[in-house]
């Protein structure tokens, strides 16, 4: 009975199947993956939707240039939301007054590639602003009172309505 090869063969078997249930008696519900192995989630059953993943949260106003223009019928509300971007990490490239008055702020974005800066300036700050592509032959004045296109170099301008008075 000495080191046969039946005893051993059962021995084994024994030792696994005492190992496997060992096993499955303390599983604590936790999945295990072996080392290197990517965790695939379960697919989504039909009827349940899974949580957006979550963005980034980018500094929104930092190094963006605006330019900022005073529509509205109070005079320096420009430099006012000027200073308040500024504190917010935009950069100012310009303050004046749009040629007419307007009831609602506008935020316009000069490249296609500024339209999301555009939105998010627009929500963070200015309520019910309109976020729109800059026309070609928009004027401001400068302060001698001439009409002046915008600045070139900003990437958004920001004209300021009246309806920013009342927010």
């Amino acid at each position: 009975m000495k080191g046969s090869p039946v005893k051993l063969g059962i021995v084994v078997v024994l030792a696994v199947v005492g190992i496997i249930t060992l096993a499955t008696a303390f599983d604590s519900g936790v999945p295990t993956a072996a080392v290197g192995a990517v965790a695939t989630p379960p697919p989504a059953t039909p009827g349940t939707t899974r949580p957006p993943k979550p963005q980034p949260s980018p500094d929104v106003g930092q190094g963006v240039r605006v330019g900022v223009y005073n529509g509205t019928r109070q005079t320096g509300e420009a430099a006012i939301v000027a200073s308040k971007l500024e504190k917010q990490g935009y950069v100012v490239a310009e303050v004046l007054n749009t040629v007419d008055p307007m009831k609602t702020t506008i935020v316009y974005y000069v490249k296609p590639v500024d339209e999301a800066a555009a939105q998010a300036l627009a929500s963070s700050q200015f309520t019910g602003a309109t976020v729109e592509s800059v026309p070609d032959g928009i004027t401001v004045k400068d302060a001698a009172g001439n009409q002046v296109a915008p600045i070139k170099s900003a990437q958004l301008l920001v004209l300021v309505g009246d309806d920013y008075l009342s927010q």
